[in-house]
């Protein structure tokens, strides 16, 4: 007689799947890529709420597919440690830097994210975004998502778009880095 077979183990519910992530995010050493997530409570801008500031190139990896693993892992483990999906956030997501294969970052990042992630997630500003990171939304506009993920988006070229559509003083909660190469991308001194 052949041999039983084992039933095959079912994908892990998206909850599980996220505390098996946060716990791994929890034991991880993430100290390389401290510097690329930030948390940012309240303050004058976009209705005073959260924001979560996102810049995966940031750092001496400068965006290595490893690292953008421990950027993802650090951006969970903080905002969980904020309680940021209990209410409504925003994501400045800063491009700059990033590598080719950064694309898939972003896509893989909210792919993964529980649903009171997606569901507070009130607006994302794309800081820095390049034709490529532009063109694989705009297809997944066209063919893959619901018009609800994409209507969060707005694209932004330079810090000052940025502050025009988010609110002044957003360029204090980017990360220096961000504000030089802005600089640099628009011919002007560094801050």
């Amino acid at each position: 007689a052949p041999p039983a077979m084992e039933a095959a183990e079912a994908p892990a519910a998206p909850d599980t799947a996220y505390e098996e992530l946060l716990a791994e995010a929890r034991g991880a050493d993430l100290s390389e890529v401290g510097g690329c997530v930030r948390v940012v409570e309240g303050g004058g801008t976009d209705g005073g709420q959260r924001t979560v500031v996102l810049a995966p190139a940031l750092g001496p990896h400068g965006g290595a597919a490893a690292a953008l693993r421990r950027v993802f892992l650090l951006f969970v483990r903080e905002c969980a440690a904020r309680g940021v999906p209990e209410g409504p956030y925003t994501l400045v997501y800063c491009h700059t830097n990033m590598p080719w294969a950064g694309q898939q970052f972003l896509l893989t990042l909210y792919s993964s994210l529980p649903r009171a992630h997606k569901k507070n997630l009130t607006r994302a500003y794309l800081l820095h975004g390049d034709w490529i990171l532009r063109l694989v939304l705009e297809v997944g506009r066209a063919f893959l998502a619901s018009g609800k993920v994409f209507g969060k988006l707005r694209y932004c070229n330079s810090v000052a778009d940025l502050e025009e559509i988010y609110g002044p003083g957003a360029s204090a909660a980017l990360p220096r880095a961000v504000l030089e190469a802005d600089a640099a991308r628009g011919g002007r001194p560094p801050p």
